[in-house]
């Protein structure tokens, strides 16, 4: 349940290793539109996400986004949940979001930086606004690099591709 027991549907993939002592971190995966707490885990990518997360041990929460984006409250009663369950490693909370899940993620940076030590808006929910005030809220560790709008890529589909998928890691 989340905040004043309101109903959360939601799905909660825990790996293997997270039986063990050593703090396992959370990645919350927020779907779009028309979406529900199965897109993450089964739909998109084939799943691929469930499989990344336990190769980095993190305990992957795939909330329905109508719901759970509602308030930041869900967030922290879910932390809460997860807290009394679980030995989190709070310097290892992730958030990604799709389309209106992006919105939502955004907006929960916004309400919650502290919590997060990423951010990943996909799909341009909430707008850039949005996503450059989730960035500078959380810290100037993760003031964003750049953003790209497809028509603005030059050159053939594999250097778009290429160049939409790049990854600044400092």
């Amino acid at each position: 349940r989340g905040a004043n027991s309101v109903l959360v549907p939601m799905r909660i993939v825990v790996p293997p290793s997270a039986n063990l002592r050593k703090p396992v971190g959370v990645l919350l995966v927020l779907h779009g539109a028309g979406g529900d707490e199965n897109m993450f885990v089964d739909a998109y990518g084939s799943g691929i996400a469930t499989k990344l997360a336990a190769e980095q041990r993190l305990i992957l929460v795939s909330p329905n986004t109508d719901a759970f984006g509602t308030t930041p409250e869900h967030f922290d009663a879910l932390m809460a949940l997860l807290h009394n369950e679980f030995r989190i490693d709070s310097s290892r909370v992730y958030v990604i979001g799709h389309s209106m899940g992006a919105g939502a993620a955004a907006r929960l940076v916004q309400a919650r930086p502290a919590q997060f030590a990423a951010v990943a808006i996909l799909g341009a929910g909430g707008g850039v606004l949005a996503a450059v005030g989730a960035a500078a809220l959380m810290s100037s560790r993760f003031v964003p690099m750049g953003y790209a709008v497809g028509p603005s890529l030059r050159g053939s589909r594999l250097r778009r591709a290429i160049e939409g998928q790049a990854v600044v890691d400092t």
